[in-house]
C-alpha cells in the first residue's frame, strides 16, 4: 500500500490544503473534498471558488497496511507545518514520549 501526501492549491486563491490518502486513485479523494465543499461541511477558504483546485502529490510512503496510518499522518503533519498559508486547522499527529 502506498500513502500519499498531497497539496490542494488554486491560482485564484492564496491558501493551500495539505492532506493525505492511501486511496489508489487520488481523484476519489478530490471528489470527497468537492462533496465537503458543496455540502458546506468544510470551509476551503476559496480553493473551490473557480472549480476544482490543483491536486499535486508532494510525498509518498510505503505502508504495510492501514494499521500504519500513523506514519502517513506524521508525514502529512511534517509537510503541513511548512506552509504558513495552509487552511488545515487541526494537528494530525501527536508525538508520543
Amino acid at each position: 500500500m502506498l500513502g500519499k501526501v498531497y497539496k490542494l492549491s488554486s491560482s485564484h486563491c492564496d491558501k493551500v490544503y495539505i492532506g493525505s490518502t492511501y486511496c489508489k486513485y487520488t481523484s476519489v479523494r478530490l471528489a470527497h473534498h468537492r462533496q465537503y465543499h458543496r455540502n458546506k461541511w468544510k470551509n476551503y477558504q476559496g480553493l473551490f471558488d473557480n472549480g476544482d483546485p490543483l491536486m499535486e502529490i508532494i510525498d509518498e510512503i510505503p505502508l504495510a497496511g492501514r494499521h500504519e496510518n500513523w506514519k502517513l499522518r506524521r508525514l502529512e503533519e511534517e509537510h503541513s507545518l511548512k506552509y504558513d498559508n495552509r487552511i488545515n486547522i487541526r494537528r494530525l499527529f501527536i508525538h508520543q514520549l
